[in-house]
């Protein structure tokens, strides 16, 4: 899970669809790179830094950091 991702999300108010919207990408494919089951792009991440006006390494997580599988 992208955890920081979402505290953002949620602190700016956006939803998911929201997100996906900006990125051009369905909903079905934001929430699975939102849970750590797809990865973002390079082009995808610098996209959402510029909306949070955040450093990448603010924002995401290893892609499977937390994960106890």
């Amino acid at each position: 899970m992208q955890w920081n991702l979402i505290r953002f999300r949620n602190e700016h108010k956006l939803s998911q669809q929201d997100i996906s919207d900006l990125l051009g990408i369905s909903i079905d494919s934001y929430e699975k790179k939102e849970r750590g089951n797809l990865p973002f792009t390079i082009g995808e991440m610098f996209s959402i830094q510029h909306i949070f006006s955040r450093n990448i390494d603010e924002i995401f997580l290893p892609r499977f950091f937390g994960n106890s599988d």
